[in-house]
């Protein structure tokens, strides 16, 4: 048996049966991947108390009734201490699309906790939104980059990956992720108060997975807490993974009861949310598990990526996120290029902007199309993890007189709050490089209306690093 103090020791108000909640309340889109008439998001809260008796109620724009929400629904985040965490999770549904709306949780009939948000916006509204990876690490520049996100009010939030440091806990999340993206307190020195009113969507990295070597697989005996992300996050559940049984998965290790109570705790969402998609406004968002375990050289995997970009090609943007790049140039990861492996469908598919973490810094390539090498039709991996091929490089786009760029723009957006990367290859080794930056923790800002999109790159401290526009 755990203690509390030794998967929590930070946390005085696990001790306090008056605290109404370890982690506040923060939205997600859940289970809907695709625009409704009617609009629905998921409200999360963790709590150590399962005598409460939660009541959500919503008030949208302009009106003056508070409506009562369905029950939530209550799971065990940790089975094996003898005061367990409890998280509810809330449907709030009918919402208007694009509208603003309030919500307030009511505990034991007494208001404690209010907040707000905004529903997925429709294809005719414009919308923005943030991208940065490799964050919580408990960092000033971690605090920096969300009240910088905060300031931004973006619609949505990607976080590219390695979402908590150093193995993707629930202990992690609690002491060193929660505690900055929920601040009361908007400020460089706390961060903001960003989860309650800006949906989140996940992406997995190494980090969250728990690995020693990326091949064994997750030892609950040794990190009873591990594999916070299927648990703790709320995604569409759209992938091609569905079964414990199939090969491309974080595989689970360690006592049989641990592994079967974390099973009834993640429900459908393990394995199945590392890979998903969503729509957006006028934009189709492809969410991809770069880890090694996956081998996208796969043919049902290729033939499900290349069917989720077909089926949205009527879609103005598209968009593809994972953790690991296949083109960068850092000295640290500039070999782990399997993700290139699948530049051809994205090519095909009419992708735009490809994004990813990984490396603790800035990189932008310019708009390329690569041609992997193949056997059989099927892109070959070499024995070193690299992706031979060749390159195309539209050099003459600047996204300033010239907006049309041929190809694909490939970032890198990993200085969300971890120590940063300084170093590189040399970039004209490699040729694809039009930007690095890594002396600042930065994060990416995009705002789409219609069909003009405006990219910057934003420091810790609010300065524009880099900046494009592409139109349609």
């Amino acid at each position: 048996m755990f203690l509390v103090a030794e998967l929590f020791p930070s946390l005085d108000c696990l001790a306090d049966s008056e605290q109404t909640f370890i982690v506040k309340p923060y939205l997600q889109l859940g289970n809907h991947p695709t625009l409704a008439a009617e609009e629905n998001l998921d409200l999360l809260w963790i709590s150590n108390s399962n005598q409460d008796n939660f009541e959500l109620y919503i008030k949208e724009h302009n009106k003056s009734q508070w409506i009562q929400q369905k029950t939530p629904q209550r799971v065990i985040l940790s089975y094996s201490v003898p005061d367990k965490l409890y998280l509810w999770d809330n449907q709030i549904e009918g919402l208007v699309p694009g509208q603003s709306f309030q919500y307030k949780l009511v505990k034991n009939g007494k208001d404690v906790f209010r907040g707000s948000g905004t529903a997925r916006k429709t294809e005719g509204q414009a919308f923005r939104c943030v991208l940065f990876g490799d964050t919580g690490a408990d960092t000033l520049s971690e605090r920096k980059i969300v009240y910088q996100t905060y300031l931004k009010k973006p619609d949505f939030l990607v976080i590219l990956g390695d979402i908590v440091y150093s193995y993707g806990r629930l202990s992690e999340y609690i002491q060193k992720f929660f505690p900055i993206f929920e601040n009361a307190k908007a400020s460089e020195q706390t961060g903001a108060p960003l989860l309650q009113s800006t949906v989140a969507l996940p992406v997995i990295g190494n980090h969250d997975i728990a690995y020693g070597d990326n091949k064994a697989g997750i030892n609950f005996d040794k990190l009873r807490d591990a594999l916070a992300f299927y648990e703790l996050w709320s995604a569409p559940l759209n992938g091609p993974i569905k079964s414990r049984s199939e090969l491309h998965i974080p595989r689970l290790m360690g006592n049989e009861e641990y592994i079967s109570r974390y099973l009834e705790t993640t429900g459908n969402r393990y394995p199945t949310m590392s890979n998903y998609s969503f729509d957006y406004g006028n934009s189709h968002w492809l969410i991809l598990d770069a880890n090694p375990y996956m081998s996208w050289t796969n043919a049902k995997l290729r033939d499900w990526v290349r069917k989720d970009l077909q089926t949205n090609k009527s879609k103005t943007w598209k968009f593809v996120c994972f953790h690991q790049p296949g083109f960068s140039i850092d000295k640290v990861h500039n070999t782990e290029q399997r993700m290139r492996l699948l530049s051809d469908i994205f090519q095909d598919c009419g992708v735009d902007i490809v994004f990813s973490g990984h490396a603790h810094n800035y990189q932008k390539s310019y708009p390329l199309i690569f041609h992997p090498q193949s056997k059989n039709g099927i892109p070959v991996i070499n024995a070193d993890g690299t992706v031979s091929g060749s390159f195309i490089f539209d050099k003459k786009y600047d996204g300033k007189s010239n907006t049309h760029p041929t190809g694909i723009i490939y970032v890198v957006s990993g200085a969300g709050g971890a120590a940063l990367y300084g170093s590189m290859e040399n970039p004209d080794r490699a040729g694809f490089t039009n930007e690095f930056v890594s002396s600042t923790h930065s994060l990416t800002y995009l705002d789409i209306n219609q069909n003009k999109l405006i990219y910057s790159q934003i420091s810790e401290d609010g300065k524009v690093l880099d900046s494009f526009k592409i139109e349609k």
